[in-house]
């Protein structure tokens, strides 16, 4: 008997960005589908997927969460809202196996653009720069891969009144 997987874990992918950057996500076919305002907190979901910033008490800061319901060439252009370090984070599955794509600690300031789309994510693993938010790309950065090694598949489990031992 099959078991129904969970909307919240369905998405194709789930993309974390952090401060201070408010964020616009276009489709693949270059319409507008949310924006995300950093430090204004926000829960949308429509046909292409769930949107949030979510507050962060222990840091300050907020997160955009971005849950896409289909692959697809969606484009993320993040904004800098002030002077800041920004991260990104994006999973997905790359042969059943997930994958997370990264960086960390990018220095950003007011209205300076970082843009990149799944595909470029995917294929390319780097982010474009538009230090001056003009529109003209001046540069490019790094996105790293890894593949989380320690999800260790399990084959047995057993229970005693002092021991749990996994096999």
């Amino acid at each position: 008997e099959g078991v129904e997987v969970p909307e919240s874990v369905s998405y194709f992918t789930k993309t974390v960005i952090d401060c201070p950057v408010n964020v616009e996500v276009y489709s693949p076919e270059g319409e507008l589908v949310v924006t995300l305002r950093d430090g204004e907190e926000s829960d949308i979901s429509n046909e292409h997927g769930r949107f949030a910033v979510v507050y962060r008490p222990y840091t300050g800061e907020y997160a955009k969460v971005i849950c896409l319901r289909e692959g697809g060439d969606y484009r993320f252009r993040l904004v800098a809202s002030g002077n800041g370090l920004v991260s990104f984070k994006m999973a997905s599955k790359s042969d059943q196996n997930p994958v997370l794509y990264s960086f960390d600690h990018v220095a950003v300031s007011t209205d300076e653009v970082i843009e990149t789309s799944v595909e470029q994510v995917l294929q390319e693993n780097t982010y474009s720069i538009d230090a001056d938010g003009n529109g003209d790309f001046e540069g490019t950065g790094e996105i790293l891969t890894s593949v989380p090694s320690d999800n260790i598949p399990v084959q047995s489990i057993s229970l005693d009144e002092t021991d749990l031992n996994l096999a």
